[in-house]
């Protein structure tokens, strides 16, 4: 199978706020190994809202996906990066609160003004060809009442989770965001698959993120 975060190292950007775009910083974590337990998975993976059917366009981003795909680009930390922003939040897997696979990501707030982080491919990438980007949310707590999922390329589009189906309700939410709806972005140019930006918190607010990948809709 195929663990999320494979080959991942997470790492500290260093921006001035949170519409900035990332620098690369101090790497948290060399490898995927951190994040893993060496006794491997003791339950059967939950196939998510929207099971991938043979012959079906999908494209995984390497982190956040542990199903099947006919695509990957996977997060190697030499041309495709997974950074927090300032600090403002650690990330781990959670067995417990899983949407699909066996495990989601539990994005832990840091208390700081706000938290950020996201996907940076050092050479851009032609997405034209794809229409809808899908991801799973689940969180009750206040600073995550809700939070802008962001594509960046030649400049930075961003919508809000709510405007698609996303609640603050504890339950989990597989959202699906047409890509014609970042306006003005040229898609042939993604440098940030994914960013999510939201707001200031209490330390230890949490949200957890699960079953993110592109389609051809």
């Amino acid at each position: 199978m195929m663990y999320k975060l494979q080959a991942l190292s997470i790492l500290v950007a260093l921006v001035a706020a949170a519409g900035c775009r990332p620098d690369p910083g101090v790497p948290i974590y060399r490898n995927a190994d951190d994040f893993l337990d060496p006794d491997g998975p003791d339950s059967d993976p939950l196939v998510g809202a929207d099971p991938y059917q043979p012959g079906e366009a999908r494209l995984a981003l390497g982190i956040f996906y542990e199903g099947e795909f006919s695509e990957q680009v996977i997060i190697d930390d030499v041309t495709t990066h997974f950074y927090i922003y300032d600090g403002t939040f650690t990330m781990s897997l959670d067995r417990d609160v899983v949407e699909e696979g066996l495990e989601s990501n539990r994005v832990t707030h840091a208390g700081l003004g706000y938290w950020g982080g996201g996907i940076t491919w050092d050479e851009s990438r032609d997405l034209s060809d794809w229409t809808t980007l899908y991801l799973s949310l689940r969180s009750a707590d206040p600073a995550f009442a809700d939070l802008e999922v962001r594509i960046a390329a030649d400049s930075e589009g961003s919508v809000a989770a709510s405007s698609y189906g996303y609640v603050n309700d504890g339950e989990w939410h597989h959202i699906a965001i047409p890509l014609e709806d970042y306006a003005g972005l040229d898609l042939t140019q993604v440098t940030g698959p994914l960013v999510m930006i939201g707001d200031a918190g209490d330390q230890g607010e949490r949200l957890y993120i699960d079953n993110v990948y592109y389609t051809q809709d």
